[in-house]
Formats: C-alpha cells, sequence, structure tokens
C-alpha cells in the first residue's frame, strides 16, 4: 500500500488503465494484461425491453430524436410487438415525420383496425398534413369511443371543412367531458386555427358563463381581438391621476403617456392587448403567448418593444415553439432587423418541416438579403442571395438577381458564373444578349466555367 499522501505517477496511472482494459476486452497483440486484475463488469445487453423503456423515458424528457431511434431499434429486433410499433408511430406524431408515421399505422391497420389508438394515430397523420377530409372519414365513425385529444382533432377537421355534424359532435364531447378543460379550449382554438374570430369570442363567452377556461381564454380572446385588428380596442385619451404605463385602471390599460397632465392613450378590455397582459399577469406562459405579446406591439409599429420582450425566450422558443409561433417570432425578429435570430428560427422550422425545407430556407434567405439591401450592405445582400440560389440551382430568375448583384459589387467571378447559369436555365430570355456581353467583359481570370 501507499501512504496516504503520496502521489501515483502518470506512468503507474496508465499501466493500471492499460491492464484493466486488457482483462476486459483482452489485451493487444502483443500485450499481456495483469493476470491479478480483476474483470470490469460487462457491459448489459440492449435488450428490446431496455430499449423501449428507454425510449419511453425520452420522449418524457421531449428527447424526441433519440426517443425515435431507441423505439425503432426495439421495433426491429420485436417486430411482432403490436405495443411499440404503436408508440413508435405515435411518436413519429410528435417528431412531425408525418412519411414514416403512416407507414407503421398502415402496417397496424392491417391487423388491428378495430383498435382506436390505431385509426386515431393514423389520422394524426392526415392531420399533420392539413387533410381534413380523411381526418373526418377516419375519426367521425369512431367519435363516440374517442379519447378527449382525438375529439379535438376531428372537431378541428369538421369546423375546417365547415361540415354538418360540427355542433353534434361538439355537443356530444361536452356532455361526454363536461369538466375537460383541454377539449373546451380546442373547441375554441378550432374557430382561431380556422379564420374564425368572431366565432371563437361567442365560445369563449360561452365557456366564460359556464365558469370553463380561466385566464387560458385571456390568451385565446387576444389571438382573435388581432385577428379582428383591435390591438387596442375602444383606444381613446384618458385622464387618469398618478396612473402609470402597463397599470390597469378603472377597466382600461394605460399603453402611452401624453403630452397633458395624466394623459393617456388606453386600449379596452375588449383588445388584443389588454387581454394578452391579463393572461401573462395571471401567469399564463406559454410561449404562444409571448409570441402574441410581441406581434401586438409589432404591429401597433414598436418592432423595438417587440424584440425586447422575445429576447429572454430566444431558446424555450427554438425548442418548443409551436411552427406558427416560431414563424412569428421570425417575422418579429425580422421586421427588428435581427437577421441573425430570424435565421435560427428559419432553419428551426426547416428542421421540422423536411418537406418544405428547402423551400423555406430559399425564401429566408432571400427576406434576409433584401433585408441587407434595405441597409445598403451590398456584399451581404449578395451573400445572402447566393445562399438562396444554392437551394433553388434551377431557378433562373434567383440566379439573374444573383448575377446581377455580384455584378454591381465588382465581384465578376461570381457574376459570370451566376450568368452562365441562367443562360443555361433559360438561354432565350429578354436578357440573353446583355448577359452574353457581360459574359465578355469578365476580366480573363473570370472567364473560365466555374
Amino acid at each position: 500500500m501507499r501512504s496516504a499522501g503520496k502521489r501515483t505517477s502518470p506512468a503507474c496511472c496508465a499501466a493500471l488503465l492499460l491492464a484493466m482494459s486488457s482483462a476486459a476486452f483482452g489485451a493487444p497483440d502483443g500485450v499481456t494484461g495483469d493476470a491479478n486484475s480483476s474483470p470490469a463488469r460487462p457491459r448489459r445487453a440492449q435488450t428490446p425491453a431496455r430499449l423501449f423503456a428507454e425510449g419511453r423515458r425520452q420522449l418524457e424528457l421531449g428527447a424526441i430524436d433519440e426517443a425515435v431511434r431507441s423505439l425503432t431499434l426495439a421495433c426491429q429486433m420485436r417486430p411482432l410487438r403490436t405495443d411499440y410499433r404503436i408508440v413508435l408511430g405515435e411518436t413519429l406524431l410528435a417528431a412531425e415525420q408525418w412519411d414514416r408515421a403512416e407507414d407503421v399505422f398502415r402496417r397496424l391497420v392491417r391487423t388491428r383496425a378495430h383498435e382506436t389508438r390505431v385509426r386515431t394515430g393514423l389520422a394524426r397523420v392526415f392531420a399533420g398534413r392539413r387533410q381534413c377530409d380523411r381526418v373526418i372519414r377516419a375519426l367521425l365513425p369512431l367519435r363516440e369511443q374517442l379519447a378527449c385529444d382525438a375529439l379535438a382533432t376531428l372537431v378541428n377537421a369538421l369546423e375546417h371543412e365547415d361540415h354538418a355534424e360540427l355542433d353534434r359532435t361538439v355537443a356530444r364531447a361536452r356532455a361526454r367531458f363536461p369538466d375537460e378543460v383541454a377539449f373546451h379550449l380546442a373547441w375554441v382554438d378550432a374557430a382561431l386555427r380556422n379564420d374564425r374570430p368572431m366565432t371563437a369570442l361567442d365560445r369563449i363567452a360561452s365557456l366564460r358563463d359556464a365558469g370553463i377556461g380561466g385566464d387560458a381564454l385571456q390568451f385565446r380572446a387576444a389571438r382573435a381581438y388581432l385577428a379582428q385588428g383591435r390591438l387596442l380596442g375602444s383606444a381613446e385619451l384618458q385622464v387618469v391621476q398618478g396612473g402609470k404605463i402597463g397599470q390597469f385602471r378603472a377597466g382600461v390599460l394605460l399603453v402611452e403617456r401624453r403630452p397633458e397632465p395624466d394623459s393617456f392613450l388606453v386600449a379596452s378590455e375588449d383588445s388584443a392587448l389588454a387581454c394578452i397582459r391579463r393572461a401573462l399577469d395571471a401567469g399564463v406562459d406559454d410561449p404562444g403567448a409571448h409570441v402574441l405579446h410581441a406581434r401586438i406591439w409589432q404591429r401597433l409599429g414598436r418592432a423595438d418593444l417587440a424584440r425586447e420582450i422575445l429576447a429572454g425566450q430566444q431558446t424555450r422558443l427554438l425548442e418548443q415553439g409551436s411552427d406558427a409561433d416560431l414563424t412569428a417570432y421570425a417575422d418579429v425578429a425580422l421586421d427588428a432587423g435581427d437577421a441573425e435570430i430570424y435565421i435560427a428560427a428559419m432553419r428551426q422550422r426547416a428542421r421540422r418541416d423536411t418537406v418544405r425545407s428547402d423551400e423555406l430556407l430559399r425564401t429566408a434567405f432571400m427576406r434576409t438579403a433584401e433585408l441587407c439591401a434595405r441597409r445598403g450592405d451590398s456584399a451581404l445582400h449578395l451573400q445572402w442571395l447566393y445562399r438562396a440560389a444554392l437551394i433553388a440551382p434551377a431557378d433562373a430568375d434567383l440566379w439573374l438577381a444573383v448575377g446581377d448583384a455580384a455584378w454591381l459589387n465588382e465581384r465578376f467571378d461570381t457574376a459570370c458564373e451566376a450568368y452562365r447559369r441562367v443562360m443555361d436555365l433559360a438561354p432565350t430570355q429578354a436578357r440573353a444578349a446583355e448577359i452574353l456581353r457581360r459574359i465578355g467583359d469578365c476580366p480573363p481570370e473570370s472567364a473560365k466555367n466555374p
């Protein structure tokens, strides 16, 4: 034994680690392990049951991509386990991998068509693709057996199609789930999602009368008023002695101080700004609520304030915000001139929507290029246009824009590359003679094919 204060040399540590690894895994060629070393504990086998349990745990923690990988492996090892495949399908839905989810549920339907959970899973694939008619065909015959969340999916589809069965389905669902707040809120959300703010406000009023929904209704009322353009409601000037901006006084929200003593611009209770403030003050902390608050100020011409509201929400919005939240967040950032945050939000949208990924990124890069042009930054304008063109290499008009921007920046190599692409894609286009002349005028070192 070594004394308590004596340190082991690095060489001894290395020898000890080598001996341990040799005992556990077999020594490398020409190296003999210490015969007295105790063997390392063998690694636990990744059984299907362990992989399935790990996938469920990862899903609960919100690590959806890791959950998909674990559950996929479990299903590959136990392809006949229906419960494994159902959970995998539902996890793929959470990951918005519609094609893979559809494949899983269609295979299940062949042998388990009688199971409501399987039919519901397939219907949620259709809902993700906004195929409301197929959602209705899949779920309407099952409405008496559907769980609350599946009923909400059906109601949204019926609302979108203005289906005759909407009122009957809602009435039955409210009778079955009288205290299920989530369904009642989904009923309001269906109207909002389908651009019916007046209907949404009527439903909010009926739920308030029934004592259902609480502060979450304020958030939805704000969405409805914003859709109607009622940012401040019955905005007016009022004299409020001792008032401060942001206070609620006598049923109105003090929005902006005016030059006259104790004079304020106020927002009435039936306004988007007042309702979202009521919701936030009451503790509603949905990422979408903060985005909505910012959008209202953006619409009021205060992009700086909108950006300030979202400054502390960036990580949370990128990880947890819905697609609509991300898009609104991106728009607020772009309007405030923050290209970095705008691109981060749109990249996240593109990662989620693999089908439209290229389209989303191309549009994002082009809008960023426009922002740079408005700022007079011609170099960045060219860079973002070029990135957009690389995503859409068959777009002759976009390559023409790249060529023109590069020509103005005296980037003749890039201009010639872009102009040649234009002539390959659209040789008869209106500016062909000018483009060919510019290619001919490029300096010799730019005249080579890229």
